[in-house]
């Protein structure tokens, strides 16, 4: 069987695992890439987008392809646009087509009503998807595939969810193949998660959702062994140019034992500077030690506030400013470069919260911030809090389910447009000025003044090309490699 991917210009884990499953059992896959030019988290213009667009080339290609099933893995924020391609495909093909991914996971129920819709992949896809490909070769649907519902028959089939996957080293590698041979732009970096699920449950994040829907469907954290890992890297490292490489577990390094194993067997076999995602723990120092020794060269802190009744009574994340604080300062220490993540739009914040924001970064002196705009993704805690408490209307909430959220800023509306820009602009001028000046931009509120010129993308740019962090680096190689490749290819019409 072909198995077709239409994919956005982004890297997905998610589809590299399940096309090294299929691919294993015979079945063939191939990546179809809408690249999204001019019309990214970093440039947005309407004009060129639609000059650029490559969809009805996209479309054409899958034609000539021919797949038995075409295959969207969509985040809530695309939604609409994987809606679109869902729409073009069928208005020239009779080819199934099925929808996986955290917001069909999130609100399977709605998804599975788009017209263009026929399947939705709930959870886990590595081997439903599977189970799929086998049930079509062999000419017969079989419509009790658990983790997927169908249309069949004007009737919508519920499947129910399958355990999860315990032994993620019985697992095949990820298809890397898949996404670097498609494009030069996604192997300016590499890729690996060695876990799956979080520790921890903070209210704004998918992990919130998921512990509901794998409730008694077994263990929800679960992390490949070190050897595993270390051999993926090896013939990755063989094969690729893998230089950085990014852990994008959600919490990497929570077993102590685990990283410190790692660390030793790391810096013997590999050696490539890496960066990772870290939750502030009392245990950080140890941590650090395994980390530096292993090679780590950066390092990202969710602080989403600096308000700590905020962070444990809203967020659930229960750490204190002292830890916190303690963290960013050794990690500078070990002179490992440090990614911070703050949260601007939440219900109640004040200005007095940013401005403590801003006088902590200007002392610790982090490589990056990344302030983010709160989005309320369907059924996690903090969604289902705000519809409760009424902070969130019907009408916003039926937004959020279509994948609109172009406006919507905060559940309160107490920051408007022109506050996230001056937040923004702040967050970029504590980081890259000297302190005391920093501190004096603070005091005399300078970064109200912003340049009207200033847009969100605008910052973003700016942030990208004043920091020398792995993921702004990889950002510009990756952004001018895009462009381009697939210039070159709507040029000549490929």
């Amino acid at each position: 069987m072909k198995i077709a991917f239409v994919n956005d210009s982004c890297e997905h884990l998610g589809i590299e695992y399940i096309s090294s499953v299929l691919k294993l059992s015979g079945h063939k896959t191939k990546l179809f890439v809408d690249p999204l030019l001019f019309d990214d988290e970093f440039i947005t213009v309407k004009l060129l987008a639609k000059l650029f667009d490559s969809k009805k080339n996209l479309v054409r290609d899958l034609k000539v392809y021919r797949p038995d099933l075409v295959c969207l893995s969509v985040v809530s924020s695309f939604y609409p646009w994987a809606s679109q391609i869902a729409e073009m495909i069928k208005k020239e093909m009779n080819t199934p087509i099925l929808m996986g991914g955290i917001h069909p996971s999130s609100v399977p129920e709605f998804v599975i009503e788009n017209k263009d819709v026929d399947m939705v992949c709930i959870g886990e896809g590595e081997y439903p998807i599977l189970e799929l490909a086998n049930s079509l070769q062999n000419g017969t649907i079989n419509y009790s595939i658990k983790n997927i519902w169908f249309k069949n028959n004007g009737q919508i089939i519920k499947n129910e969810i399958r355990p999860l996957i315990e032994d993620l080293d019985s697992l095949p590698f990820p298809d890397k193949d898949l996404y670097f041979s498609e494009s030069p732009h996604f192997s300016k970096s590499y890729y690996i998660a060695a876990s799956r699920g979080c520790p921890h449950s903070c209210t704004y994040c998918c992990n919130s959702y998921y512990r509901h829907l794998y409730k008694d469907k077994g263990k929800y954290v679960r992390l490949r062994s070190v050897d595993n890992v270390i051999e993926e890297l090896q013939q990755a490292k063989a094969k690729y140019n893998i230089k950085p490489i990014f852990f994008l577990d959600d919490c990497f390094g929570y077993d102590i034992e685990w990283l410190k194993d790692f660390s030793v067997k790391y810096k013997e076999e590999i050696g490539t500077g890496f960066y990772c995602m870290m939750f502030p723990s009392n245990q950080m120092k140890e941590s650090l030690k395994y980390l530096k020794n292993a090679g780590c060269g950066e390092i990202e802190i969710g602080v989403q506030s600096w308000d700590e009744e905020t962070r444990k009574n809203i967020f659930k994340r229960n750490v204190s400013n002292e830890i916190m604080i303690e963290t960013m300062k050794l990690i500078r220490k070990e002179n490992i470069n440090l990614v911070t993540g703050d949260i601007l739009g939440y219900p109640g914040q004040k200005e007095e919260h940013i401005i403590k924001a801003a006088q902590i970064y200007s002392e610790i002196r982090p490589s990056r911030t990344y302030p983010f705009i709160l989005k309320y993704f369907p059924k996690t805690d903090i969604t289902s809090s705000a519809l409760n408490d009424g902070s969130l209307s019907e009408k916003d909430h039926n937004k959020i389910l279509s994948g609109d959220y172009g406006k919507y800023l905060s559940a309160d509306g107490n920051m408007t447009k022109k506050d996230v820009l001056q937040y923004l602009f702040l967050f970029l001028l504590v980081r890259i000025l000297p302190q005391n000046m920093a501190q004096w931009v603070i005091n005399k509120r300078v970064y109200s003044k912003i340049p009207v010129l200033f847009t969100p993308a605008i910052i973003s740019i700016l942030n990208n090309f004043s920091t020398s962090t792995y993921e702004s680096k990889v950002n510009r190689k990756s952004a001018l490699s895009r462009y381009v490749h697939f210039f070159v290819k709507k040029i000549f019409n490929k």
